[in-house]
């Protein structure tokens, strides 16, 4: 049985997505968002920012990249992955957390590249529900 591995952020990209493509011509495309959170009370509140990647696929993630840019907000919702390697130069075991995108959802409206036109709403959520969620099963990369 599997557990229950859910994820919902509201953030701000903290770069432009980077999109490349499998040699079977699926849109896998990376970017980071900064979730800001506080605690404790007025007069002693501390903020904390979180920097999370995440990783968006196919046509989904082509709507991202499109719509999406550095400095805008978004709304993920994903999964957690964790990838672990071997560092090359010390030969330790490394690992890191990212967050696979199922769906999104503008917050602060996004913008068309050539035009700078709010995006769409119904375009985007049409290529969303066209594709399915990719799943990682480990043959992408």
């Amino acid at each position: 049985m599997n557990n229950l591995n859910v994820v919902v952020l509201q953030g701000n990209l903290t770069r432009d997505p980077e999109t490349r493509f499998t040699q079977a011509g699926l849109a896998i495309v990376s970017f980071g968002i900064a979730v800001n959170s506080g605690f404790g009370s007025k007069e002693e509140r501390k903020e904390e920012v979180s920097f999370i990647d995440c990783t968006a696929f196919g046509k989904q993630g082509e709507a991202l990249a499109r719509f999406f840019n550095k400095g805008k907000q978004i709304l993920i919702q994903g999964r957690i992955r964790q990838e672990r390697w071997e560092d090359k130069t010390t030969g330790g075991k490394r690992s890191k957390l990212s967050v696979i995108v199922e769906s999104f959802n503008f917050v602060s409206g996004g913008k068309a590249p050539a035009t700078g036109e709010a995006a769409p709403a119904g375009e985007v959520e049409a290529n969303a529900a066209e594709t399915p969620v990719s799943r990682d099963d480990g043959k992408l990369f």
